[in-house]
């Protein structure tokens, strides 16, 4: 009976021991990462201004703009006496 009652006092002493050991390696993580944060630099005014009126990504002029639009010849036409005007374009190699 005594020899339980050791063996159960020291297993929750070293649990309690090797809780307490975790929460003082984290509470020593936690206060360095918290000294680091503080000793940096923060940007100026206009640093920031530079930064955020960057455009994401260079200017790019349409080629279609540029070249002016292409006029494309229709594959079918055909106009009815009521006016119906039906127009078909077809690329070339591809279904209608």
């Amino acid at each position: 009976m005594m020899h339980a009652l050791t063996n159960l006092i020291s297993h929750t002493f070293s649990q309690s021991l090797a809780f307490m050991s975790v929460l003082m390696i984290f509470s020593v993580f936690g206060t360095t990462s918290a000294m680091a944060q503080n000793t940096s630099q923060a940007l100026s005014q206009s640093e920031l201004n530079r930064i955020n009126n960057q455009p994401l990504s260079p200017t790019v002029t349409p080629a279609g703009v540029v070249e002016g639009p292409q006029s494309r010849k229709p594959s079918f036409q055909h106009k009815e006496v009521t006016g119906t005007e039906v127009t078909e374009y077809k690329d070339a190699n591809s279904p209608t």
